[in-house]
């Protein structure tokens, strides 16, 4: 599909954190794979990074990137966050980095995008914040397909 759909499904633990307590400094990893797909020739797929607060708070946005041809092959996406200040929107602030690679089994070698973005308009620890992990497709296609098989966060200290 061409509409904006979640890679996170559910599983063991929470992705809230509730309002207040975050601390500046805190930061953290999320890593995620699974099995992609393309229709070929020229497909785009766009990921996005958000929390969720009763809105949508876009954290990181790859914008829409070029793929390959792959079949069933395997990708990785990391995400580093940090929590650059904390309070209300246009006070609060996070940083996010973001790597998706996928390997090419027709030729061994591993390609991808990173992308980033530094959250400081919308951003506010003063509420629970809900973590979510989206992909858009450039145009839908039963060919074009992405499937998240683990999904881990956790803090670093």
């Amino acid at each position: 599909t061409d509409v904006e759909s979640d890679l996170i499904g559910t599983g063991v633990g929470t992705l809230s954190v509730p309002a207040n307590t975050f601390k500046a400094g805190d930061s953290f990893v999320a890593k995620m794979g699974g099995a992609i797909s393309t229709a070929g020739g020229s497909e785009f797929i766009r990921i996005r990074v958000e929390a969720l607060n009763g809105v949508t708070i876009t954290l990181a946005d790859s914008s829409l990137q070029s793929l390959p041809v792959l079949s069933n092959e395997s990708f990785t996406l990391e995400l580093d966050f940090t929590i650059r200040n904390i309070g209300a929107t246009g006070t609060a602030e996070i940083v996010t980095v973001g790597i998706m690679t996928f390997q090419k089994s027709s030729s061994g070698t591993m390609e991808g995008f990173e992308f980033r973005t530094v959250e400081n308009t919308n951003f506010d620890t003063t509420k629970d914040l809900t973590l979510d992990i989206t992909a858009t497709w450039g145009s839908a296609s039963p060919s074009n397909s992405i499937q998240s098989q683990y999904f881990t966060l956790f803090k670093t200290y």
